[in-house]
């Protein structure tokens, strides 16, 4: 290698590294809520950013047990869902005001093309959750929801919207 390629290469070197020095800490980029579907506790993740509520759980591996993600949106709506990029099958919780209104179990992970998901009527917030996790704890439409803690707050209008319909206060 040249004498002037090793100091580009060294140059590139010193650059990142500093860069990622000066890098501020990063806050935790979601909130985290444990949320009440009937008797039974999920701790989810709560997207806020458009890359965030895009990306979803795509990309992972799997979800820890007791665990899941939860959308909430601005108006009630038939909210389209898909499972592009899914490692794993999951069940999806459609609730509105504060009550399931529909369980779809167990869709699966890996479609080409991706499944995509609707609920029958508009909702105002979905839950995803392990497949099995709604059978597991007897998850019917009708059941309640509610949120019973904030566990990692950040700020975020989808968290401030979930607490205004759900609880607790903010």
């Amino acid at each position: 290698m040249s004498k002037l390629g090793s100091l580009s290469c060294l140059f590139s070197l010193v650059l990142t590294l500093a860069c990622a020095l000066a890098a501020p800490a990063s806050e935790p980029s979601m909130a985290l809520v444990t949320i009440i579907i009937g008797k039974a506790a999920l701790a989810c993740e709560v997207p806020h950013t458009s890359a965030e509520r895009y990306r979803g759980l795509s990309g992972r591996t799997g979800l820890a047990p007791g665990s899941g993600m939860v959308f909430v949106l601005r108006h009630h709506e038939r909210a389209m869902m898909t499972m592009r990029g899914m490692r794993f099958s999951l069940d999806f919780i459609w609730v509105l005001n504060g009550k399931v209104t529909q369980v779809s179990e167990r869709a699966p992970a890996g479609g080409v093309p991706p499944l995509d998901l609707q609920p029958a009527i508009p909702i105002d917030m979905v839950i995803e959750a392990p497949a099995g996790w709604a059978a597991t704890n007897g998850i019917t439409p009708g059941a309640p929801v509610s949120v019973s803690s904030i566990d990692v707050p950040v700020q975020s209008s989808s968290l401030d919207m979930l607490c205004r319909r759900y609880g607790p206060a903010r």
